[in-house]
């Protein structure tokens, strides 16, 4: 068909909307979110312990391992050292010296949310009972606990990655340490 002399060209264009690129751009972020903390969830060792010092104190939480057998009790250490050269008394204000708190890490759309799950003080029906303890320099004293891989009401929790935190609160100080280790599933 010949074009005459008064024939516009026409470009064929697709109308562009705001709210289209916006909904495009929001997907494709949320996808490299998830990527990238997948990968970095993966990357997050696995630990069974855990030091800190605090002055004259030296701090170490332990676990045996990183990954116990579904229902295997989870046993807990947390190593209390007197490092300086006279006795340190300390104060406790509850029946129990140490409480570990275990949580479960929850994912929730493209990150990890920490659920507590079991707290030791309920489950020894901690009360406020203070007393004292006096270490010896040099000396350890060791404080220890079980996780039984259970909810607070008794029910098994399902394999997963949890974390166990311990608190020690005692004179005019509070410190805590953070374990993170898996339940797998049974063989």
């Amino acid at each position: 068909m010949a074009r005459t002399k008064f024939e516009k060209k026409t470009k064929f264009t697709l109308p562009v909307n705001p709210l289209t690129i916006t909904v495009a751009f929001l997907i494709i972020a949320l996808i490299t979110l998830g990527v990238i903390r997948y990968t970095i969830s993966r990357s997050q060792p696995f630990i069974n312990k855990a030091s800190a010092d605090l002055d004259y104190l030296l701090f170490r939480l332990e676990m045996e391992q990183e990954k116990y057998h579904f229902g295997e009790p989870v046993k807990l250490r947390m190593k209390i050292q007197n490092t300086s050269n006279k006795p340190v008394t300390l104060n406790f204000p509850y029946s129990e010296e140490v409480d570990f708190w275990v949580y479960r890490e929850d994912d929730w759309l493209f990150f990890k949310f920490p659920t507590l799950i079991w707290k030791y003080s309920k489950y020894k029906n901690s009360v406020a009972q203070p007393h004292k303890i006096t270490l010896q320099p040099k000396e350890v004293k060791i404080f220890s606990g079980v996780w039984p891989q259970a909810y607070q009401n008794g029910k098994r929790v399902p394999p997963g990655i949890y974390r166990i935190v311990c608190k020690v609160e005692a004179n005019d100080f509070a410190i805590s340490m953070t374990l993170r280790g898996n339940a797998e599933k049974e063989p």
